[in-house]
């Protein structure tokens, strides 16, 4: 996971879980595929000067992009 600035562990694990959760919803892609859309939606709030809600935003993109990709 590349992303500009400095990021807090606990945002990294947070995003880590997102993976998980996601790769266990979206069992029928790739388990990499799911990371990689993570990691390029994540990499999108690169500049965030606020990073509290980043995680919660990070999964409902990177959900709505893997739901496009099954249909």
């Amino acid at each position: 996971m590349t992303v500009t600035g400095s990021i807090s562990a606990d945002e990294r694990n947070r995003v880590a879980e997102v993976v998980t959760r996601l790769q266990s919803r979206f069992s029928d892609v790739a388990p990499e595929r799911v990371a990689e859309v993570v990691s390029q939606v994540h990499q999108e709030f690169g500049t965030a000067r606020v990073r509290d809600f980043i995680p919660v935003l990070v999964e409902s993109r990177a959900r709505d992009q893997l739901a496009r990709l099954k249909v």
